[in-house]
């Protein structure tokens, strides 16, 4: 005789006269640290999202008047063609000023020369998620768009930097964090989180991560 899993466990908890204690973070404190057949396959999701970056941005896939609907949709065909199972989330494609808002939903606003080009993807293989931004130009960049690169570089260097055993969170994300505020531009965004079964996993870099 078979029972659905949550009469089961009603059933086999009342007759051992068990309690069951509400937990809360106990499965993704565990979830941080993964073994060696979940590393395989969330090399296997990034390498999907790798691909797809590959060969519609960088073997010249962006053509001026695409939108960004457009250029979403062949994102995700091409993480589904490098052999993704689907999507770890909605793409997120941003042209021009649109590119500054972290999750802009794609419209129908058409690429022109000189735009900055916003791609926040990630592929999804047997249950694991990937996740990547990527931020280039469509032409010639402005001179200003060259030294925010810069900085975001110095600024990625300092946290990688600060990454070591034992290293708090909260430093490593103060570290890189630190670069931006002292030139004027203060991140009002998380640093970085992990990734996994769900989309954000523990660690999360922020600034009131207690880890």
């Amino acid at each position: 005789q078979t029972c659905a899993l949550p009469i089961c466990l009603q059933q086999a908890t009342a007759a051992a006269q068990i309690e069951l204690v509400p937990t809360l973070g106990v499965v993704e404190r565990l979830r941080r640290v993964k073994d060696g057949e979940e590393l395989v396959l969330l090399r296997a999701a990034q390498e999907a999202t790798d691909a797809a970056f590959e060969a519609v941005v960088l073997a010249g896939g962006l053509r001026e008047g695409m939108t960004e609907r457009e250029l979403a949709w062949a994102v995700e065909r091409a993480m589904r063609d490098a052999g993704a199972d689907g999507l770890a989330f909605d793409p997120i494609v941003a042209f021009g000023p649109s590119a500054a808002e972290p999750h802009h939903h794609p419209q129908d606003r058409a690429l022109e020369r000189g735009d900055v080009v916003k791609l926040d993807f990630g592929a999804l293989v047997t249950g694991y998620h990937a996740d990547m931004t990527r931020t280039v130009t469509f032409g010639r960049p402005d001179p200003r768009i060259r030294e925010m690169r810069d900085l975001v570089f110095a600024s990625q260097a300092a946290g990688i930097a600060a990454v070591r055993v034992g290293a708090r969170l909260r430093d490593v994300d103060a570290a890189s964090r630190k670069v931006l505020a002292d030139a004027g531009h203060p991140l009002p965004h998380g640093l970085g989180h992990g990734t996994g079964l769900d989309i954000h996993e523990d660690p999360f870099l922020r600034a009131d991560d207690e880890a």
